[in-house]
């Protein structure tokens, strides 16, 4: 191998090496900035929240929080919690048909707002400066008849609520109910994600999960509803666990009795090319693995780190054996007399 064949080699590698870690780190920053903005809201009742609530919110975001329900009933909002960047990050809300009902920002707290139909949306966007922690807010529905919406009262305490939101961004946060402090006693709540990509599947991490052991359940199904074929089911502790569906839906049923309660749990749940989805087969939880912080996607930037660090060590080794054998008085095949 000529010196100049060897430094093409060598630079090509090096070249390998730079654009994987570049694409690696590209990867983990996209990761890390995708947060769950928005989204579609059925049911009678529920609630929205910023991004990351009660952390803080992202710079530079635009979500849309489309809140429906039946159309013989309208809808109640109200925040209980509220604050963003004073004059720039700003939440409005529509009513039907983009009627503006009002616009905040800083640390006020909107009144109770009421629609004229079964529908609204609510819109926050953040500059590029200083964040805060956002809010929260509930929506429950009323007969239309009813035009007197300040006497009206949601139908359990804010604390209470299960999360009815049907999930459609591709990654995002599941807590229960009053998480991070302790769920309720009897609560029946039902989470489910439906992603847009038919190419994608879902992958689920728990973060954190803490129920009454053998009593209290989080039960995972592989479709929309609960009549879909059953993943898996946590009680206790189970913090760590991955799991994923086989198709774009996954539904999650948390069940709750009447005695002991505990902290509950937080799960980030990720829309992925089936190529890059985990194992399913095996529940990847701390105590098996010691590390709960696998990236997917940066598998194929590791081989490619390790390909290209196996030829420059292979070539090392060929460059070492012809100046080895250039000290006999024929060179080995192969070997030039130029090295």
């Amino acid at each position: 191998m000529t010196d100049g064949r060897f430094v093409q080699l060598f630079t090509l590698c090096v070249m390998s090496l730079v654009t994987c870690h570049a694409e690696s780190q590209q990867l983990g920053k996209e990761r890390r900035e995708t947060v769950e903005c928005g989204g579609n809201f059925y049911g009678e009742y529920g609630i929205i929240k910023s991004p990351n609530y009660p952390g803080n919110y992202a710079n530079d975001l635009e979500c849309n929080y489309s809140i429906s329900v039946s159309h013989e009933k309208k809808l109640q909002l109200e925040f209980s919690d509220f604050a963003t960047e004073s004059d720039y990050d700003m939440v409005s809300v529509y009513d039907e048909y983009d009627i503006l009902l009002g616009t905040y920002s800083d640390t006020y707290i909107p009144g109770l707002m009421s629609s004229s139909g079964p529908s609204m949306t609510v819109s926050f966007t953040t500059d590029s400066s200083v964040v805060n922690r956002g809010f929260i807010a509930r929506y429950w529905a009323t007969e239309m008849l009813l035009s007197t919406p300040a006497t009206l009262s949601p139908p359990l305490p804010l604390t209470q609520y299960c999360d009815t939101m049907v999930h459609t961004a591709d990654i995002g946060v599941i807590t229960s109910p009053n998480y991070p402090d302790d769920y309720p006693n009897d609560q029946d709540c039902y989470y489910r994600i439906t992603i847009r990509d038919y190419d994608k599947v879902i992958e689920l991490r728990a973060d954190e999960f803490s129920t009454e052991e053998s009593s209290d359940y989080l039960y995972i199904y592989d479709g929309s509803s609960t009549s879909a074929s059953p993943i898996a089911s946590y009680s206790g502790y189970a913090q760590g666990f991955l799991v994923s569906s086989s198709g774009k839906s996954m539904t999650l049923h948390f069940h709750s009795d009447g005695s002991m309660t505990r902290k509950g749990f937080r799960i980030r749940y990720t829309a992925m090319y089936r190529d890059d989805v985990w194992d399913s087969s095996y529940n990847y939880a701390d105590s098996d693995t010691g590390d709960n912080n696998h990236s997917p996607g940066t598998s194929m930037a590791g081989f490619i780190i390790a390909c290209c660090v196996g030829v420059i060590v292979i070539t090392i080794g060929i460059i070492a054996g012809c100046v080895t054998y250039r000290k006999q008085t024929r060179p080995p095949h192969g070997c030039t007399t130029s090295i």
